[in-house]
């Protein structure tokens, strides 16, 4: 907002979704002049888990109306979480957060007349003195070290962070409960329902539809559910997903080794048969030159 240009702000910043099985992990930076504090302290924040649904939304519309306040947001979709800690060396969702949190910081820092950040408070569920040293590091000489508070329960302490807290909470639900498949065939009527609940792994609506929605073979739509978690895991195991082996090269995947190079140590294994009935063969790049 214009109130925020050019003048002293504070940030605070929190989460929603970092336990479901389902959806986004959105996080939130919330900002406001220093100069309103002590006003927009007043206006009744909490953390948004002490809040219900009605007080959440009553008090992000308050939120969205006051000249003063704005916010970032970050979402980290089920894909993305899925994709990084599923790589063959993988990525944390402490990490994935991490930069998350580092991105919204550089967008407040980098809009047109900025505000200066006097202060910022994270709420975290890891080390906080850890977590608060990467922060300085990661934005070197922009925020200084002792403008970063971050500590467990933050968003029940601190009224930025609240706010923060009911942004990202109500973006999260409203992101799950207005979900839209990418896929045409699942957007037909009766192919997959949404009725999935919070998306928690301890919410039984969440439970009964991994059952009923689950595919054979592809499992769930990559979109919506985080194949990462155990659940999810669990839930292909139990619903009857089949079991793929993925067909490879057998002299690929195991190497060879330097006795074998002298024609010593163990047998080589025969080739996998999908490469032998293709009459695939093993090319370098010498014997692409000549097709250039």
């Amino acid at each position: 907002p214009d109130s925020c240009k050019g003048v002293d702000v504070i940030v605070g910043i929190d989460e929603a979704g970092r336990g479901p099985v389902l959806g986004s992990l959105v996080y939130c930076a919330a900002f406001w002049p220093v100069s309103e504090h002590d006003a927009i302290n007043k206006l009744g924040f909490d953390d948004s888990k002490a809040l219900k649904e009605g007080e959440r939304e009553r008090l992000l519309k308050g939120i969205a109306d006051h000249p003063s306040i704005g916010w970032v947001i970050e979402e980290i979709s089920a894909k993305k979480i899925s994709e990084n800690m599923l790589k063959a060396n993988p990525i944390s969702l402490n990490a994935v957060s991490f930069d998350g949190v580092v991105r919204m910081l550089e967008t407040i820092r980098d809009t047109p007349n900025a505000p200066s950040v006097q202060h910022v408070y994270v709420d975290t569920v890891g080390d906080p003195e850890s977590y608060r040293s990467r922060l300085v590091s990661a934005m070197g000489n922009e925020f200084s070290a002792e403008g970063f508070t971050v500590e467990k329960k933050a968003d029940a302490t601190y009224k930025v962070v609240s706010a923060a807290s009911i942004i990202a909470k109500v973006t999260r639900d409203t992101l799950l409960e207005n979900w839209s498949w990418c896929g045409v065939s699942l957007s037909k009527p009766g192919a997959l329902d949404k009725l999935y609940g919070s998306g928690y792994p301890g919410d039984e609506r969440c439970v009964q539809w991994l059952e009923r929605s689950i595919h054979p073979v592809f499992g769930y739509p990559s979109e919506l559910v985080r194949f990462s978690w155990s659940t999810c895991k669990e839930a292909l195991e139990k619903y009857g997903a089949v079991s793929v082996e993925w067909p490879c090269d057998e002299e690929e995947r195991q190497g060879a080794d330097i006795t074998s190079f002298f024609g010593g140590g163990k047998k080589r294994k025969k080739r996998n048969d999908f490469f032998l009935k293709r009459k695939m063969k093993h090319i370098t790049s010498s014997d692409l030159s000549g097709n250039r």
